[in-house]
């Protein structure tokens, strides 16, 4: 993200530097489980060259511990995923006992949250950053939806609807009624991956279970402030199909559809939808089209409006690439196909792409342009323009 240091690989490093505290033969023993794990997919995904990330652990111990449960035999079907009947758990993580599988995972969970949280005080160090999201509100409501964890859009934003009313003087409740029935002139923000201020712990300090969805907290400093542990409170639960999936305040991992059940993941999901639907105007940064439930919604837009919609995508693309065409660029084909399909232009990915002199490219009918130069410099020079290209009455 242009506006911090924090990337996906600096919170992996941090993830992968945490090591798990687990109690074996009668006393707490330290093992670096969560860098053993980086390491074991590294080497499983090193012929393709592929990255792993701190998403790609997170699953691999999910999956760990759906496999474990279903080798054993005296577990109910409902409880057993076919996965037993197929394979096994190999020789490398025959010792991994699920109480290690359980704190690797909280541990990654809190490395994660952690990270985020100490860039929450310095949303306006950047004023670019927050200066394109005061001018697009000044202009006119948005409907924000978000992959992340952060709360800089509500500290921009001020007064918005994103579901939640107060229940206390800390702490608020999450209802469907309210998000929907937004009928003012607020903004709404919708964390479709959850966010670090959600939480199970009432101000109280007690727990609860999420019958009715996760709580949130006014601040995080409420969390952060908790005399209890863990603070971030999880829970395993599973899926239709037996597997392992576990629920915690943000949403990470390869299975995201199966966690989206629960308020208010659920609601803004739904919000998303409805909202592709409503608006003609489609604003997208700094999206890598990596979860295909969501490219899918995306995927529509020209579907719902036809030749009457607008996107604006804007992106990074090294500038120095040896490349000529979007058919040729090194970045996931389901990135390209999204793209070609919100420029509605079949001959987007053989047209040729100046990335050396050049900011963004439009689409042959020119309701549709993708800004490669990154967020920052997008936003500090460009504004202006795009908001011109949005404004319908603009001549």
């Amino acid at each position: 993200m242009d506006a911090t240091t924090l990337s996906c690989n600096s919170i992996t490093q941090n993830v992968i530097a945490k090591q798990q505290r687990v109690f074996r033969n009668g006393e707490f023993t330290v093992v670096p489980f969560l860098k053993y794990v980086y390491e074991k997919l590294k080497k499983y995904y090193s012929k393709a060259n592929e990255d792993v990330n701190f998403e790609d652990i997170f699953h691999a111990l999910e999956m760990l511990s759906s496999l474990q449960t279903a080798s054993d035999e005296r577990s109910a079907k409902a409880f057993r995923s076919v996965f037993g009947m197929l394979c096994n758990v190999k020789e490398d993580f025959n010792h991994v006992s699920p109480d290690l599988i359980f704190v690797g995972i909280r541990n990654l969970i809190e490395t994660v949250i952690e990270n985020v949280a100490e860039f929450e005080s310095k949303v306006f160090d950047e004023k670019w950053f927050s200066d394109f999201f005061i001018s697009l509100k000044e202009k006119m409501p948005m409907d924000v939806f978000t992959l992340n964890y952060d709360t800089w859009m509500e500290q921009i934003l001020e007064d918005y609807n994103d579901g939640f009313v107060p229940i206390c003087e800390t702490h608020q409740k999450f209802s469907a009624n309210l998000l929907f029935s937004n009928n003012d002139t607020r903004s709404t923000v919708n964390h479709l991956h959850g966010q670090i201020c959600f939480t199970t712990h009432l101000p109280t300090g007690s727990s609860r279970y999420l019958y009715d969805g996760w709580c949130k907290a006014n601040s995080f400093e409420y969390i952060r402030n908790l005399k209890i542990y863990p603070k971030y409170l999880g829970y395993m639960a599973k899926t239709q199909a037996a597997e392992h999936i576990y629920q915690y305040p943000i949403i990470t991992g390869l299975r995201k559809t199966d966690k989206i059940t629960t308020p208010p993941f659920d609601a803004y999901y739904s919000h998303l939808y409805q909202q592709l639907r409503y608006n003609k105007n489609l604003l997208i940064i700094g999206y890598s089209f990596g979860d295909l439930y969501i490219n899918g919604l995306l995927n529509q837009f020209r579907n719902f409006h036809g030749s009457a919609g607008k996107v604006v995508c804007i992106d990074y693309i090294n500038p120095q690439m040896p490349v000529q065409s979007l058919a040729n660029m090194p970045i996931p084909n389901s990135m390209k196909q999204s793209i070609q399909m919100l420029f509605n232009d079949s001959k987007l990915p053989y047209r040729f792409l100046d990335l050396e002199n050049s900011t963004h490219i439009e689409s042959s009918d020119g309701k549709s342009r993708w800004y490669f130069r990154g967020f920052k410099l997008t936003a500090s020079t460009s504004s202006d323009e795009i908001m011109h290209f949005f404004d319908d009455t603009a001549p």
